[in-house]
């Protein structure tokens, strides 16, 4: 058969991303950073840009600056790329302008390995190239799944006729959908390099879509059967009521409640609610159901109180609290300094910080593990059935305490346990006496003493995740588990496929890594003990973490130029060959036959490239 051959004339449309942050090597971030912001106080974009450096979406500099109308380059989009769709896994990377030691080296490999990012054909993929407007609208179009075409939209901008073909449709689709506006002078200027503070207005409006927010107090959600809700939802201010919903995302509760309530009545969150508002008027959990709480307020603590059915089976405090009710079933405080009220029935306590616990009157505690030096009181008419110290706690109060077991020197007891078990060696004072191990006295009435050797338990073995929210991760995400014990000289083992840990298993080093395992998604269980020669081994540990189903991301490379890479496929070639020489392109192709067709080429195997004739 005659060979003939047909030229594949190329736009390369560089990807960008879909959450923009500014990120760079030395930055700050969160509510203290707005505060010494010098350069954004008459920016026409001083709100939204506050609003989400204080979510820490965005970062400042730390000379106290900005620079919101600083340019935005190829690796600050990559990195925030990273972070909005978790992605962790690193490719192999040789471009020729990117070096083991910069600070985007690791970002540019999770952007290659993700499949958003391919580079140039010249081995380069331009870290520090500026992004223009209508490179911006072609990325975030595509992620967002917009259909591009052109509307009458755009053609009200003076400059429209001077919009170039390839990004026209995709600017005429954001501004269609109010996520880009041009300039008082009537243009678009799709050319100019795009700003942090242009990126930071585009995206807040963007981002809309994915999250549904309430921003306005009221009743949310039928009187009477169930509304379900497939993204994740954030309340914004006080006075809001969500009623008789199922949320499939995360629920954030955010700073803009301030001191006010929130009420969620007859509400499953299977992903995490994170809770940053609130004050004395509450968080009101009535018949709420949810695996994991987190409460991180900054300046003051919330209060929460849980009734009816309600289920959580574990609140992480990451600020002060105030805790009242049943049905949270395990509580664990990790924010030094800070001061917690309890006051309802917990099944597991856990002190992993320096803080001030208050123990109510009628507030029960199945087991208190304490592995932070602590200030504890119980109240008169309080019980702990069973307590665990592991680190110097000083626990006053005329509270009852069933048992405890002490395995360090150094705690504190107002009032004596009705059982005390002292670790080999270890002094604690016990209702103002000095009592060592050896001393100790028999529980239980008369008796003799068992001179056999104490058993002492390695103490809970704590499994700390990066994220912390680790329910519900994106296909790409990787997590690191730290595990980590107070018993010094343990060791600890663990498994990842939710099998008991032996002393056959896997021997923690150091944190490591934990991945989908596979495009399905699914639960990774990680399960860890502490074991020592000596000791009863610590109770297994366990900490689930959930990924989603993985999912197609739109990938498009791009240039703002045509570029003739005289790439010649001779008909007959086989279609994987085919295929090799067309990957990672947007093609538009002038075939010999005079027709123009359009065909993505993006790890997609099993898609077929012709025209209306001819098969290549």
């Amino acid at each position: 058969m005659t060979s003939k051959q047909v030229r594949y004339w190329v736009s390369l449309f560089i990807a960008l991303t879909f959450l923009i942050g500014l990120i760079s090597p030395a930055v700050v971030t969160g509510t203290e950073a707005v505060v010494g912001l010098t350069d954004i106080s008459d920016h026409w974009a001083k709100d939204k840009i506050t609003e989400w450096i204080q979510k820490g979406l965005v970062s400042g500099y730390t000379n106290g600056t900005f620079k919101p109308d600083k340019s935005i380059i190829r690796a600050e989009f990559m990195t925030l790329v990273n972070r909005a769709f978790g992605f962790s896994e690193k490719a192999t990377i040789e471009f020729s302008d990117v070096a083991a030691e910069d600070w985007f080296y690791d970002e540019i490999a999770k952007a290659v390995k993700a499949g958003y990012i391919s580079g140039y054909q010249d081995g380069t993929v331009k870290p520090n190239r500026e992004i223009s407007r209508q490179e911006a609208a072609v990325a975030l179009c595509k992620v967002l799944n917009l259909e591009a075409k052109i509307t009458e939209e755009i053609e009200a901008f003076t400059d429209a006729d001077s919009i170039p073909a390839w990004s026209k449709p995709y600017i005429s689709a954001l501004v269609a959908k109010g996520y880009m506006a041009g300039y008082p002078d009537g243009s678009f200027r799709a050319e100019r390099h795009i700003t942090r503070a242009e990126t930071v207005t585009m995206l807040d409006k963007a981002l809309g879509t994915l999250t549904v927010s309430y921003d306005i107090s009221g009743i949310y959600g039928p009187e009477e059967g169930t509304e379900t809700i497939s993204q994740d939802v954030a309340i914004n201010v006080p006075g809001v009521t969500l009623r008789n919903m199922i949320i499939e995302g995360n629920l954030y509760l955010n700073e803009g409640i301030g001191d006010g309530d929130v009420t969620l009545d007859n509400v499953t969150a299977k992903g995490t609610t994170i809770i940053r508002g609130g004050g004395k008027d509450s968080i009101h959990l009535v018949n709420f159901t949810c695996e994991e709480v987190i409460v991180i307020k900054i300046g003051g603590e919330v209060r929460i109180v849980a009734s009816g059915d309600t289920t959580v089976e574990e609140l992480i405090l990451e600020s002060g609290a105030h805790i009242e009710g049943n049905g949270i079933v395990s509580v664990t405080v990790l924010k030094l300094g800070e001061d917690v009220i309890l006051d309802g029935d917990f099944t597991n306590v856990i002190i992993e910080a320096d803080v001030n616990i208050e123990v109510l009157e009628d507030t029960i505690i199945d087991n208190l593990q304490v592995n932070s030096t602590a200030d504890i009181n119980l109240d008169k008419g309080a019980t702990v059935k069973d307590l665990t110290i592991d680190a110097p706690v000083t626990i006053t109060g005329k509270g009852t305490i069933e048992a405890a077991k002490i395995n360090v020197d150094g705690a504190k007891l107002e009032t004596e346990p009705k059982k005390l078990e002292l670790a080999k060696d270890v002094t604690a004072e016990i209702a103002g006496k000095e009592v060592k191990e050896e001393e100790k006295k028999p529980s239980g009435g008369g008796g003799s003493r068992d001179d056999g050797p104490s058993e002492v338990k390695v103490s809970a073995i704590s499994v700390v995740t990066d994220p912390v929210d680790v329910s519900g991760l994106s296909n790409y995400d990787e997590v690191t588990v730290i595990l980590a014990t107070s018993t010094n000289g343990a060791s600890i083992y663990y498994t990842t496929d939710g099998t008991t840990p032996t002393k056959d298993s896997t021997l923690y080093k150091d944190p490591f890594e934990v991945t989908a395992s596979g495009d399905e998604g699914g639960a990774v269980t990680v399960k860890a003990i502490g074991i020592k020669s000596g000791y009863t081994n610590s109770t297994v540990a366990t900490k689930i973490i959930t990924f989603k189903a993985k999912k197609a991301v739109p990938i498009e490379y791009a240039s703002t130029e045509a570029v003739d890479l005289d790439i010649e496929v001779d008909f007959g070639t086989s279609e994987a060959d085919a295929i090799a020489a067309l990957a990672y392109f947007y093609v538009k192709v002038y075939c010999f036959c005079g027709c123009v067709f359009d065909r993505y080429c993006c790890f997609c195997l099993k898609r077929n490239y012709f025209c209306g004739n001819r098969r290549i």
